[in-house]
């Protein structure tokens, strides 16, 4: 491709780059923990083919990272939280390292060269670039901006299944790591390339999608619950409070009368 093509692509990439970073830091921990994830693999490689100075440079990062989670994630005193001047840093580093690993990879001679780079590029970088793709597409698809907040990220989803931000974070940067491990044992097929990206793509866009399938579904089951308790006349509340007191002995709790009387001719 001609110079003025790379460039601006790689432009285009910077930006995407850091606008997704931003876009996944939306709960407590998991930019950090994606980060690290990314970064330990960059150090390892960057410090196997004697590149010192980006080595060092994503160690940093790593370092950076846990010092910042702590204080994230356990340190209810004095907790921080990396805000939009932290997400678009990392994204800006994370753009860096995908950059240099590329480049380095096309450069012969290099002691340990990835033959299928491209494919694990993506994978390190999967969850925040495909849920940012995905995100952008049902906006558009709804006739909204591409940039119309809303709570349809990955994480808001994860949120819906796991409450606490450490367990959801956890989570996503483990099917991240699912993604990467996929993504190594494909370079090591015969596989054509174009096909191991081409499945680590649409590997990462279905994980991307599965928690908000996962949570749709449980609220389609509620509202069927609920639905059915409409139609026979009864309030789901109430029916949740006879089974409480026939599953238990409740002292001391005001039972409403019309409960009071049925339990009454169950007596009888």
């Amino acid at each position: 491709a001609p110079t003025f093509v790379a460039q601006s692509f790689t432009v285009l990439l910077i930006v995407f780059f850091i606008n997704a970073y931003n876009l996944i830091d939306g709960i407590d921990g998991l930019t950090g923990m994606l980060s690290i994830l990314a970064s330990i693999f960059f150090s390892i490689w960057f410090f196997l083919n004697g590149l010192m100075l980006m080595a060092i440079f994503s160690t940093a990062i790593i370092g950076s990272l846990l010092g910042f989670l702590h204080f994230n994630l356990y340190c209810k005193d004095y907790k921080i939280f990396m805000g939009d001047t932290g997400s678009l840093l990392i994204g800006l580093l994370m753009a860096i390292q995908v950059i240099w690993f590329l480049n380095i990879n096309l450069v012969s001679g290099i002691p340990y060269p990835v033959a299928g780079a491209p494919v694990i590029a993506l994978a390190l970088v999967a969850i925040p670039l495909i849920d940012t793709l995905r995100v952008f597409s049902l906006r558009a698809l709804k006739g909204k901006s591409p940039f119309h907040p809303d709570k349809t990220h990955i994480h808001h989803h994860m949120l819906k299944l796991l409450p606490k931000h450490i367990h959801s974070s956890l989570c996503i940067t483990g099917l991240n790591l699912l993604i990467l491990l996929s993504a190594i044992l494909l370079i090591y097929s015969d596989l054509n390339i174009n096909l191991q990206f081409l499945i680590i793509f649409s590997m990462s866009t279905v994980i991307s999608f599965l928690p908000g399938i996962m949570t749709s579904s449980i609220g389609l089951k509620e509202s069927i619950v609920v639905n059915i308790n409409s139609r026979i006349g009864e309030d789901p509340n109430t029916s949740r409070l006879r089974r409480e007191i026939r599953k238990h002995t409740i002292t001391n709790i005001h039972v409403p009368k019309t409960i009071e009387n049925e339990s009454n001719e169950e007596a009888v």
